[in-house]
């Protein structure tokens, strides 16, 4: 019996199951999954030996609990709920979508030199230095948890969470470009939460994680439109991501080795 597609999400608020996503489920699920993604860090952080602010700790504990607290709180959420990850939230990958990948290449830089005259403008670097230490002094097998993590498993969950289901659930009050726009903004707004709040030039420094996370939003967003899966989007999410962190790697050895 095959399982039938999901519906693209242009004014459409239901799948084709019947199911219809509402915006109360994605902020409980996701405020389930942050919330308990903090929880699991901290119990983590009392019986950890090292240096709670460090970089092992970070990607041995912190970022694996959060994807693990959020992968728990959609289970959970879907099960509650009765829906299930391919109909009603268009989870469907094929070997096809790997085209997007060059395109994840081509966004990254061209983005990069979009944001440049900003960056030279305010005088302020792409990266913190906090982040470019963060990189830097992260054991060998801390930085390959961490690319498990960012390029295996964020780029999943995170398109469950916003193109699977508020995406969809948006869907059902707003046509098709304001359903995207505004999907992107918070994806944009809710990444705010890993910048470093003692940054000089906070503000523009926020301006820029709106702009570059959003844009990437919107074209996720846009790919996930096409026909309802989420196959591209994950493909090109963990491929923009994996780029981000050779760049970033690159440029704490250059400026750690110094």
């Amino acid at each position: 019996m095959s399982v039938p597609p999901p519906l693209p999400y242009s004014g459409q608020a239901a799948t084709a199951t019947g199911f219809q996503w509402k915006v109360r489920h994605w902020v409980a699920i996701w405020a389930a999954g942050s919330a308990g993604g903090v929880f699991l860090a901290a119990i983590a952080s009392l019986m950890w030996d090292g240096d709670l602010l460090g970089a092992d700790f970070f990607f041995f504990v912190a970022l694996p609990a959060q994807s693990i607290s959020q992968v728990i709180a959609l289970a959970v959420g879907l099960k509650k709920l009765g829906a299930r990850l391919e109909t009603d939230l268009g989870f469907d990958i094929r070997l096809s979508d790997l085209r997007v990948a060059p395109l994840a290449v081509v966004n990254v830089v061209a983005l990069s030199f979009a944001l440049n005259p900003i960056l030279e403008a305010f005088d302020i670097t792409e990266q913190s230095q906090s982040e470019l230490e963060l990189f830097g002094s992260a054991s060998q097998t801390a930085l390959f948890v961490g690319v498990i993590v960012a390029v295996g498993f964020a780029p999943i969950y995170e398109e469950l969470l916003f193109r699977g289901i508020l995406q969809r659930a948006l869907a059902g009050r707003f046509g098709r470009m304001s359903t995207m726009a505004s999907t992107a903004a918070v994806f944009g707004l809710v990444h705010l939460v890993t910048l470093d709040s003692g940054l000089d030039n906070w503000p523009v420094h926020a301006g820029l994680v709106i702009i570059s996370i959003g844009w990437l939003g919107f074209i996720l967003s846009w790919l996930a439109d096409r026909d309802g899966r989420l196959g591209r989007a994950i493909v090109f999410h963990s491929t923009h991501n994996m780029i981000v962190i050779v760049a970033t790697l690159v440029a704490a050895s250059d400026v750690l080795s110094v």
